[in-house]
Formats: C-alpha cells, sequence, structure tokens
C-alpha cells in the first residue's frame, strides 16, 4: 500500500512539474477590425477580420485576418521572460507557394530574430494547427506575413511555459526585460512593458546596497554598470502600484 501511495504521490508531482501556465493568450473573439477594438498591448499595421467559422480556429467565428498589399505585421504586448512555446492557428484564403508568414522573437522589441517562416502556408483548417519553442529570454513575438497572393487567417494565439508555475511567473509584476543578461562590459538596457505610467527602477547588489534609482518615464532605460565588480544585481521595477524585480549579471 505504501508503494502504491508513494506512487500517486510521485505522479501527481511529475503532474504538477509539467503542467502548462498560459502566459499570454488571445482569441480575437471581441476584435471587429476597428482601432477601438484590438487587443490590449496588441499592434497591428493592418486592420481586418474573418466572422466565420471556415476562417476561424476551434475557438470559434472571429479571427485576424493578415490583409493589406504586400506585407501586415502584429506584435503581441511584452510578457516576462519564462515563456517556452507559442501555439496558434492559421488558414491561408487565396494564398499561393510564395506567401510566407515569418514569425520573429525579440527580448528588447529592438533587435528581433526569426523563430519560424512557414511557405506555403496551408490552405486546410485541420493543417493549421502550429506550436514552436520559444527563446527562454524573449519577451516580444512578431507575426510578419508576406503576401504574394491571397490573406491569412490568424487565430487560438497561445503563449506557455511548462519551466515555470504561475507563482513563480511573477503574474503581479509589471512586464519589463533586461537584456543583455549576463552582460560582459556592464551595459544593460532595462525595457519596460509600458509607458502608460511613471514608475522607479532601483539596482541593489548582492548586499542589498542601493547602486543607482533611476524614475521610469521612457520605455527604454539604458544602465551603465562597468565600472561595477562582477558579480548578481537585483533590478526592482515599480509602476501601476506594482513592484518586480529580476537578476542582472555582470561577469
Amino acid at each position: 500500500m505504501r508503494i502504491v501511495n508513494s506512487l500517486f504521490i510521485l505522479l501527481a508531482l511529475l503532474n504538477l512539474s509539467f503542467s502548462q501556465v498560459i502566459v499570454l493568450q488571445e482569441d480575437f473573439t471581441n476584435y471587429q477590425a476597428t482601432t477601438q477594438s484590438i487587443p490590449a498591448g496588441w499592434t497591428f499595421s493592418y486592420q481586418g477580420n474573418y466572422t466565420t467559422t471556415t476562417f476561424s480556429g476551434s475557438s470559434g467565428p472571429n479571427s485576424y485576418k493578415f490583409g493589406g498589399t504586400t506585407t501586415t505585421t502584429i506584435n503581441t504586448p511584452p510578457f516576462l521572460p519564462g515563456a517556452d512555446s507559442v501555439k496558434f492557428w492559421i488558414k491561408g484564403s487565396g494564398t499561393d507557394s510564395l506567401s510566407q508568414l515569418i514569425v520573429l522573437e525579440s527580448v528588447d522589441s529592438l533587435k528581433w530574430d526569426t523563430l519560424t517562416k512557414i511557405c506555403p502556408v496551408p490552405t486546410m483548417a485541420a493543417k493549421g494547427k502550429r506550436s514552436f519553442p520559444v527563446k527562454p529570454l524573449s519577451t516580444h513575438l512578431r507575426f510578419k506575413y508576406i503576401k504574394s497572393a491571397g490573406n491569412l487567417a490568424f487565430d487560438d494565439f497561445k503563449l506557455t511555459t511548462k519551466n515555470l508555475t504561475a507563482t513563480q511567473y511573477y503574474p503581479d509584476q509589471p512586464a519589463f526585460s533586461v537584456y543583455p543578461n549576463p552582460s560582459a562590459d556592464g551595459h544593460f538596457t532595462i525595457r519596460l512593458g509600458s509607458i502608460n505610467s511613471a514608475g522607479t527602477t532601483t539596482i541593489s547588489n548582492a548586499l542589498g546596497e542601493i547602486i543607482k534609482i533611476i524614475d521610469s518615464t521612457q520605455q527604454a532605460q539604458y544602465v551603465d554598470l562597468s565600472g561595477m565588480p562582477p558579480g548578481i544585481y537585483f533590478v526592482n521595477v515599480k509602476q501601476r502600484g506594482l513592484s518586480g524585480t529580476r537578476k542582472a549579471i555582470l561577469y
């Protein structure tokens, strides 16, 4: 009996360890191809949507429409580092073999790396589901549709992590990232997830001694720690009544 109970406990722990935590999710259900209905934090270069089940994922009618003339780009809201997988559904409408969707990721929304290229895009709903790994330090995703012919439906976006629990992912902290991290020369960029409210950034050493205090009035803040000894430093951001801390490593 003890062996059986121990086995159940072990299986339960394994299940908890590998449970998915949703970092960011959007089904575009309420998007009506207007500026006012764009999901919070997202940015679209083109306003368009599909309203039928034929061009929507499993979440039901309504999806984003990559349209326009040649290139359409959408950006996700910033998210905390630690995500490891992105999933979404796509379906081409009148597309050809040259039309492609490029997925990019970034740690600071300034420099972008290609995560994957999908070409040709699927034209059957059953083949529209896609899933790709995300780098653990990434804080932004971009989807760029390069149009040769036809348009593209985009739906059921989900960004998840299996590496962190919901508590570990700091859901109650302001979104920001520290890049590059670690740093060899002591120069860091602190990228805030929101510029709609002022805040304060405090940098401390491993002993808790405050090194710098910066008023957070810009989305990108450049910090010079080149005169400091190698080690672990702590970046604390207070914004919109929330407080969050990240490690910054100087070597």
